[in-house]
């Protein structure tokens, strides 16, 4: 295989960003990559835009579903018990209809779904992790690393939501 700018030339290597072999004279070493000359535009570009930030690993998914179980069991698990003590309440200890206790228990569920959307925002915009995940070591952040803005917390438990 040969340098596509110097034919005679044997001893290539691939840019790094369009995969074109080109010799050693044609490339240039940027972000310890090396880019042939009509990508190294593109890529200084990326730098001062600030998008030329390097790829984070992703957690994988076995870890990532664990965590999401963590904070669903610290959702569901007290509220099953606080819909069986208050189906209990309603419907023993006031003997009200069933209406009203299914009334009772749809007003209980959604205190705690709100309850969960008010810990899920506030653990991710101060800590960037709810307790799963700090049982799993993850950690939420912005495709450049930084961690996430308030804003962006809850947005994310707000998506999460629908």
């Amino acid at each position: 295989m040969s340098c596509v700018a110097h034919p005679a030339t044997d001893d290539v290597r691939p840019c790094g960003r369009c995969g074109r072999m080109y010799c050693d004279d044609c490339l240039v070493l940027l972000r310890d990559d090396r880019v042939c000359a009509e990508c190294k535009h593109d890529v200084l570009l990326d730098v001062i835009s600030g998008t030329a930030v390097e790829k984070l690993p992703l957690a994988r998914m076995p870890v990532r579903l664990m965590a999401y179980v963590i904070d669903r069991a610290l959702l569901y698990l007290p509220l099953w018990g606080a819909v069986v003590v208050v189906k209990w309440l309603v419907r023993d200890r006031l003997r009200l209809a069933d209406a009203a206790v299914d009334a009772v228990s749809l007003s209980t569920l959604f205190l705690f779904y709100l309850a969960f959307a008010v810990y899920e925002g506030q653990m991710l915009g101060t800590r960037g992790q709810t307790l799963g995940k700090m049982a799993m070591k993850i950690r939420v952040v912005r495709p450049d690393g930084l961690p996430l803005t308030r804003r962006q917390a809850w947005g994310r438990c707000r998506d999460h939501a629908e």
